[in-house]
């Protein structure tokens, strides 16, 4: 019984799955909130730390790896 079920609604999901997918990507995606300004200069500084430490454990590795 349940197996009956499962397929009639797995019908209903996939029907007409095409149209209903592309109406969802057509749709305007919305526009974010604008950031309070100390938000905006963490984030940068988050990054530009982020960016620095990364290019540091790149060059140790690449030290590491080919001048030992």
């Amino acid at each position: 019984m349940g197996g009956a079920v499962s397929r009639g609604t797995r019908f209903l999901r996939m029907y007409n799955i095409d149209n209903r997918v592309n109406k969802v990507l057509s749709k305007e995606k919305p526009t974010p909130a604008p950031r309070y300004p100390t938000d905006q200069q963490n984030l940068q500084s988050v990054n530009a730390e982020s960016k620095n430490k990364f290019l540091f454990s790149q060059s140790f590795l690449i030290k590491y790896l080919f001048f030992r």
